[in-house]
């Protein structure tokens, strides 16, 4: 349980970080982020991580008067089904409804000991300014360290 405990933990940090990183525009004025259930692909059940992520990742991404991250409610709702990627038609869409300035979406896939996690911050105001995010390693252990670098 302790390792499982250990592997959800570095999971959200890694989120944290990623959306850190994506996020570095101007806060001049407070953004709204709405966060999209990240796809599991994965052979074994991995639910307690898109469970954990509506959860965990929100307060680690939020920053008061900067960054408000949607309540996942409204989320779910407007990104319903949740899928690893939208179109950026369809990403557009989805951000003038549910009146967010990012949407990120993106998966988690794990094959042996190699994990993947694949996002993409969409900028409802520039497009053209989207980003797409990657970062791969050996073992959840090693996630943090292959992001700082």
């Amino acid at each position: 349980m302790k390792g499982i405990m250990t592997k959800k933990t570095l999971l959200y940090i890694l989120l944290s970080l990623l959306l850190a990183t994506l996020i570095s525009t101007a806060y001049a004025e407070e953004k709204r982020i709405a966060i999209s259930v990240f796809q599991v692909n994965y052979k074994e059940d991995l639910s307690y991580i898109q469970s954990g992520h509506r959860s965990l990742l929100p307060p680690r991404v939020s920053l008061p008067g900067k960054i408000t991250v949607v309540d996942n409610k409204t989320v779910r709702t407007a990104l319903s089904p949740p899928k690893a990627d939208y179109s950026l038609e369809t990403k557009g869409r989805l951000s003038r409804s549910i009146n967010v300035d990012y949407l990120l979406t993106g998966s988690l896939t794990k094959f042996g000991d190699a994990i993947s996690i694949d996002a993409f911050l969409y900028d409802a105001a520039e497009p053209e300014n989207s980003s797409p995010f990657s970062v791969s390693c050996t073992g959840l252990d090693n996630l943090i360290a292959q992001v700082q670098t």
